[in-house]
């Protein structure tokens, strides 16, 4: 699909997505649909990115949806899913549920680069829960519709960044997800599923195809190191013991 035919969907998907409307033609006639190539995923991501920078909304990182998270693994995916994170402005945190359309809050873990070396290497990172929902009537009937829908994205909320190298750290993790001071969910597992240099060398890629410029506040998200808490008002606190803790209130 061409640049022409592309630009009029990606406004009106952006529109839909920071609820400049509510008004919303039926995504299956905008986000490229179950028969549609990898390079047409990748064609409606970059042309979504150049739209919504344009419109001023900013590009704030790289989430990666591994194989064995329960979307993926329902619809028989066997990839590492990469999708653009778009930033959302918030007041002290708080979001709501029914105006953005959250159904879900997931454990995560973000790494950020540092270019002053002149190469692309992870050089810190923090806890971050990610709000997640759909922007389908109910959900995605398709991988590539979940995987065109910024991964079920929302928001991402980190936490303070530690700096360290993660190829020297001991990225085995546990953690606790509370609500109200009461936990929902607990776990623990091994960060990368691949190689490092693999999985960071697939980011850049990524970010390239985009056309986009990654700086040192951008992150890649890493979904899927835990199981998905259905979302209920209330203050939801990720503790990653050594890694630190990040928190937000849903209303």
């Amino acid at each position: 699909m061409t640049q022409r035919h592309l630009r009029p969907k990606c406004e009106t998907y952006l529109k839909y997505l920071f609820k400049k409307t509510d008004e919303m033609q039926s995504l299956h006639q905008i986000l490229p649909g179950r028969s549609s190539s990898s390079a047409d995923l990748l064609q409606f991501q970059k042309e979504l990115c150049s739209v919504a920078t344009g419109e001023g909304y900013k590009f704030a990182g790289v989430k990666l949806v591994p194989p064995s998270h329960e979307i993926v693994k329902g619809f028989q995916g066997s990839e590492i899913l990469m999708s653009p994170v778009f930033s959302r402005p918030s007041i002290d945190k708080k979001f709501s549920i029914k105006h953005l359309n959250i159904n879900g809050v997931e454990p995560g873990i973000c790494l950020f680069t540092n270019r002053s070396s002149g190469r692309w290497e992870y050089s810190s990172l923090s806890p971050a829960l990610e709000l997640t929902g759909s922007r389908f009537p109910f959900f995605a009937s398709s991988l590539n519709e979940y995987h065109s829908d910024l991964c079920g994205n929302v928001n991402v909320i980190t936490g303070k960044r530690l700096f360290v190298k993660p190829s020297e750290s001991d990225l085995t993790y546990h953690f606790v997800v509370s609500r109200d001071g009461e936990p929902v969910s607990v776990g623990f597992g091994k960060l990368f599923e691949t190689n490092i240099l693999k999985t960071t060398e697939a980011v850049r890629s990524f970010v390239n195809s985009l056309g986009v410029t990654f700086e040192d506040d951008h992150f890649v998200l890493f979904s899927g190191v835990g199981p998905k808490t259905n979302a209920s008002p209330g203050h939801y606190t990720m503790n990653w013991g050594k890694f630190g803790t990040t928190s937000c209130t849903l209303l």
